[in-house]
């Protein structure tokens, strides 16, 4: 008689933003008074995005802009779409094991290779999934000198910096990749609706993902 032993990996990601009006202040990391925030971004300087109780929490405005007055029953229904916990994607947790296991497989998510990917889907998050979901406006953009950080803590954390021209649409979807497309393996897609970035403003994207 055989016996399985089941064990479990709790995960925990969060996605971060960084909002600020210029490079320079960005450079300064100059933060802004909530009033003078939300006139340049209509969104706060700082979001933390992740699922559960504390991802509705941190989104409330959006939940009283989308249901308004609507019945509970659609209050509560929707929840789960609009702040449920980030999806790992089956490509890329494949991927992952392929590195792990492999002598030289696979194509590490790293300074080389990473890429934090944003779009304007709002589509929801699957596992079966393969990229962002939006049409045109959408951008991968390379990580910051020094990251991914790894090796301490049980996490990774992913930085890229958005620039001016960078990515000037709402930011709805957010993914971290091993190359600069959806043709790329995804290793993680969120939906969270963000904001609208503007020329000129430097926004300033980080994944951090925790394995315990």
């Amino acid at each position: 008689m055989s016996k399985i032993l089941l064990d479990k990996i709790e995960r925990k990601s969060v996605w971060k933003i960084n909002r600020f009006k210029s490079e320079r202040d960005w450079e300064d990391k100059k933060i802004y008074r909530k009033e003078e925030a939300l006139e340049m971004f209509s969104v706060p300087q700082f979001s933390i995005v992740q699922g559960g109780l504390i991802g509705a929490y941190g989104n409330l405005s959006l939940l009283r802009e989308k249901f308004g007055k609507a019945p509970m029953q659609d209050f509560f229904g929707s929840m789960a779409h609009l702040f449920g916990g980030n999806i790992l994607l089956n490509e890329g947790i494949n991927e992952l094991w392929t590195i792990a296991c492999s002598a030289s497989s696979g194509t590490k998510f790293d300074n080389t290779n990473a890429y934090l990917g944003v779009g304007d889907s709002s589509t929801a998050e699957a596992a079966t999934q393969t990229g962002l979901q939006a049409e045109t406006n959408k951008l991968y953009k390379a990580m910051d000198a020094s990251y991914p950080t790894y090796g301490t803590a049980q996490k990774a954390t992913w930085v890229s910096t958005f620039e001016s021209a960078d990515a000037n649409f709402d930011w709805r979807e957010f993914t971290v990749a091993n190359g600069n497309s959806d043709s790329a393996v995804n290793l993680n897609r969120k939906v969270s609706s963000q904001g609208t970035k503007a020329s000129g403003q430097q926004w300033e994207l980080s994944f951090e993902i925790s394995l315990s």
